[in-house]
């Protein structure tokens, strides 16, 4: 069974089945249960290249976090949506492993039964660690950010009341240096 709780607030959990990737709502002491449409944020089905075009293969959701926006009284799960291509070249078709990853951030209101699009920061984190962090309307993801030469622990974080994601850096303590 890959179901998770992967964020809890005011007495709902959401849960994340990892094998279909769905999400749901739920409220244990009233056993109100509540799964979220399906996203109705546009995906690319294809890319164009100079030769060819990288078509989509996969889409996948990670790193699901949860909370309770205090300024419209709605809550919120948010969610990281990879998009894999490969590529289709003179009728042959095969995966693409120099071309990155497109990233999505998705975001949905309970009060509005709906998915949006929240653009994904210029200064993104390379690799997300550990998520579902939650505190005061905001979630925070322990990140890797950087390139083959040289990586740095950060903590990505998201408001909630403002839909706005902020870096912040690791300070440096006894025993960890970033």
């Amino acid at each position: 069974n890959g179901v998770s709780v992967c964020g809890t607030s005011h007495g709902l959990l959401c849960l994340h089945d990892s094998s279909t990737d769905k999400a749901a709502i739920w409220n244990p002491s009233t056993k109100e249960f509540k799964i979220p449409p399906p996203s109705s944020v546009q995906r690319p089905s294809y890319l164009p290249r100079i030769k060819g075009y990288r078509i989509l293969n996969d889409v996948s959701f990670h790193h699901i976090a949860f909370g309770f926006n205090s300024k419209t009284g709605d809550y919120k799960v948010i969610r990281f949506v990879t998009l894999t291509f490969d590529i289709s070249e003179e009728g042959e078709i095969y995966r693409d492993f120099e071309f990155p990853n497109v990233l999505q951030v998705e975001f949905y209101s309970l009060r509005s039964d709906s998915w949006n699009e929240i653009p994904f920061p210029n200064d993104k984190p390379t690799y997300i660690i550990l998520g579902n962090n939650y505190i005061d309307g905001i979630c925070y993801w322990q990140t890797i950010k950087g390139e083959y030469d040289g990586f740095r622990e950060i903590i990505f974080s998201f408001d909630m009341r403002n839909k706005k994601f902020s870096i912040l850096s690791i300070p440096e303590f006894v025993g960890y240096s970033p």
